[in-house]
Formats: C-alpha cells, structure tokens, sequence
C-alpha cells in the first residue's frame, strides 16, 4: 500500500463521527473497523454508560427472512 491508500480501517471513517445519534446511541470515538463494519464507543443514556457499538458497511450482504 502507498501513502493515502485505505484498506478500509478506522482511517477511513469520517472525520466528525463524533457526537452523531444512531438510534438512542451517540457516537464517541471510532474503535475500529473489520471487513463487515465498524465498531465504535458510544454512549447508551438508557444504560447511562459507555458501551461499544457495531454498524455494519452498507454494502454488507443482509439476508432477510
């Protein structure tokens, strides 16, 4: 790989993550990233915790029943 080239990991996330809402979590800081999604801290006000959080890449195949 040459320098600017991603494979896809937390590098290539969005630079202002931070503080967006996905469902009643709000995201904290990018945790790391895997072939199926990325994985995040973020904060639970239901738990009133720090918990980690999954979002899998759009293009992911989803079967749906």
């Amino acid at each position: 790989m040459t320098e600017g080239d991603s494979d896809g990991g937390a590098e290539a996330l969005p630079g202002r993550i931070r503080g967006t809402k996905v469902g009643r979590f709000t995201i904290l800081e990018p945790l790391g990233a895997g072939t199926t999604g990325f994985v995040f801290g973020a904060y639970d006000p239901k738990l009133d915790r720090k918990v980690a959080l999954k979002v899998l890449r759009g293009d992911y195949p989803v079967e749906r029943g």
